[in-house]
């Protein structure tokens, strides 16, 4: 989702499928809150990421977009979010913790964006699982794509 972004190392098929998951969670996100993205993919690699479009939202809003992912990974592994910031989702937690310390203004605990987010992962995940699939058969799905495979319009 950002410029600094650092390919992983994941090359297993099983961590494969869980960036496949990840990802999604970032475009539900984004379609929640009705904000353009390009496109998503993984890569052989086991890589994946979410290519923003231009937006302006709230703190909470980003805190919540970089904490969708993690979400995804929280519900597949059974461990809580901000467990997983200390390994796998490091990336976008910091990110998120960036965002939420930098504006004190938001006026809610990175536990409950972590749980909102959560939430909103939990509340599709159908749409999720699907955009999964899609992503392991396809590997990127641009912005017209997603509204396709999910059936709906932009």
């Amino acid at each position: 989702m950002g410029d600094d972004y650092e390919p992983a190392a994941i090359t297993d098929e099983t961590s494969r499928r869980i960036v496949a998951f990840h990802e999604p969670d970032h475009v539900c996100g984004y379609l929640h809150f009705q904000l353009p993205f390009k496109d998503v993919h993984i890569r052989a690699d086991g890589g994946g990421r979410l290519q923003a479009g231009c937006y302006v939202a709230t703190t909470s809003v980003h805190v919540i977009l970089w904490l969708c992912g993690p979400a995804a990974e929280s519900i597949l592994s059974g461990r809580p979010l901000l467990e997983l910031c200390d390994g796998p989702c490091n990336g976008d937690c910091r990110r998120a913790r960036d965002a939420w310390h930098r504006d004190d203004t938001c006026g809610l605990s990175l536990t409950a964006l972590a749980d909102q987010a959560t939430e909103l992962v939990r509340a599709r995940w159908g749409a999720v699982a699907t955009l999964a699939e899609a992503l392991m058969a396809r590997e990127q799905l641009d912005y017209h794509e997603v509204l396709q495979v999910l059936g709906t319009r932009a």
